[in-house]
């Protein structure tokens, strides 16, 4: 994990939403907070296969953003309520170091690796624009699951990265769903969490 010059402060939605902060990304075994968090979100009345099932969704994505490039916050977005698994959508937060060779973060470099790869589906719109935490390119994109399959799922992402004004380090928030429905709601999440994203100084 990125050792940070400050403490990024995320929103993200309070109804409906499952954050994973540093303390289940990191932990040995994430299980006990997925049984804890599960048993929490559905309260005591909770049909005891519903509980267990939630606890398997949550430990499954637990393990998900653990096997990736460790993110600093992630998220899951559920609806109508926690016993509809899988749930609607996806975030991932990772701060970005300096590169030791080509340097900090920069919007143009931001543009070069959200560009055209083999995931690719369609267009994808780019907009350099300015955020409360500084300069930051907005990418709305389609993306391939299993891009060397013939038949593959399509997600549609949206992401954010944030050059904070004067610092080496930059936020990049990656928000992805696959239900069309869920499209306007996973929109309205990425930009809130991009026009809401502040730095604090490290306590």
């Amino acid at each position: 994990m990125t050792k940070l010059q400050w403490k990024p402060v995320i929103y993200l939605p309070v109804d409906l939403t499952v954050r994973f902060g540093a303390d289940v990304l990191t932990v040995d075994d994430p299980g006990p907070w997925c049984q804890r968090k599960a048993a929490e979100l559905l309260r005591p009345a909770a049909d005891p296969k519903q509980v267990s099932r939630l606890v398997r969704c949550l430990a499954e994505y637990a393990a998900h953003f653990r096997s990736k490039r460790l993110p600093t916050t992630a998220a899951l977005f559920f609806w109508p309520d926690f016993t509809r698994i899988p749930p609607r959508g996806e975030a991932q937060i990772y701060i970005v170091g300096e590169d030791p060779v080509i340097g900090p973060m920069t919007l143009s470099r931001g543009r070069e690796i959200c560009g055209p790869d083999e995931r690719s589906f369609g267009e994808t719109e780019m907009t350099e624009t300015e955020v409360p935490a500084g300069p930051a390119l907005r990418v709305h994109r389609y993306r391939k699951l299993e891009p060397g399959k013939r038949r593959t799922r399509i997600v549609e992402e949206l992401d954010w990265i944030i050059c904070p004004t004067g610092s080496t380090q930059a936020a990049m928030m990656i928000t992805t769903w696959d239900e069309p429905m869920f499209s306007k709601a996973g929109i309205s999440i990425a930009d809130d969490m991009a026009n809401n994203f502040r730095i604090e100084p490290k306590a």
